[in-house]
């Protein structure tokens, strides 16, 4: 009996190894891939909606329930004393909110849930502005994490 070539078996044990491994991934992608897209799609839409219940309440300088609709770690590291003072200091300068312009949404997963930013150049009665909201998703809804408005003239 003839021994067989070592090197011919680990060359069939890596081609093995790489179908094993391969295959499953190259099957799957497409569906990963697709998931990904409907999941960032619906959750685009709903930031998109929670930015405009968060115009419709800084229009009514209604910060409080902007707080209270927050995340917990947002209500954490700002006071609502100084919330309100910024809000009230938004409102001052920009006036009323009007159409808001996106134009960067992103989706991050993280161990705290999905995140997502929305950056958007938005047309307030007073003036343009640029604003970027940060929208944490716990317990099946998201709530508000960060936000931050400047002057863009």
């Amino acid at each position: 009996m003839i021994p067989a070539d070592p090197r011919t078996s680990r060359r069939e044990n890596w081609r093995l190894l790489r179908a094993v491994i391969l295959l499953p991934a190259i099957f799957l992608a497409p569906f990963f891939t697709f998931s990904r897209i409907v999941a960032t799609h619906f959750d685009t839409v709903q930031a998109q909606q929670l930015t405009e219940t968060f115009h419709e309440r800084l229009a009514r300088g209604d910060a409080d329930s902007i707080y209270l609709d927050a995340d917990s770690e947002f209500q954490q590291k700002v006071p609502l004393e100084r919330h309100r003072l910024y809000i009230t200091q938004a409102v001052a300068r920009f006036g009323t909110p009007g159409a808001c312009d996106r134009s960067i949404t992103s989706v991050k997963w993280d161990m705290g849930g999905k995140r997502i930013m929305l950056q958007c150049f938005s047309v307030f009665s007073r003036g343009a502005a640029e604003e970027v909201f940060v929208w944490r998703k716990r317990d099946g809804q998201y709530h508000l994490y960060a936000f931050s408005i400047k002057d863009i003239d």
